[in-house]
């Protein structure tokens, strides 16, 4: 029994996340994370403002939910 593949050739995939590139650059996967980090920021710095919430609270939820370890 004789198996044809065919397999398909892509420039980039994403797996758990990361942005993978055919040709091993990991640049994509680096932009595509700034861009998710920046949103998370955007939509942090939103809710604080439509809590009202205080400054010394912003910089506390800020290091313990978006800024990494």
């Amino acid at each position: 029994m004789v198996f044809h593949w065919i397999l398909l050739i892509v420039l980039n995939t994403m797996y758990l996340g990361v942005v993978f590139s055919s040709n091993g650059s990991f640049r994509k996967a680096k932009v595509e994370i700034a861009k998710q980090a920046e949103r998370a920021m955007y939509n942090f710095l939103a809710k604080c403002k439509n809590l009202d919430l205080p400054i010394d609270m912003k910089i506390d939820l800020f290091k313990k939910m978006v800024k990494p370890s």
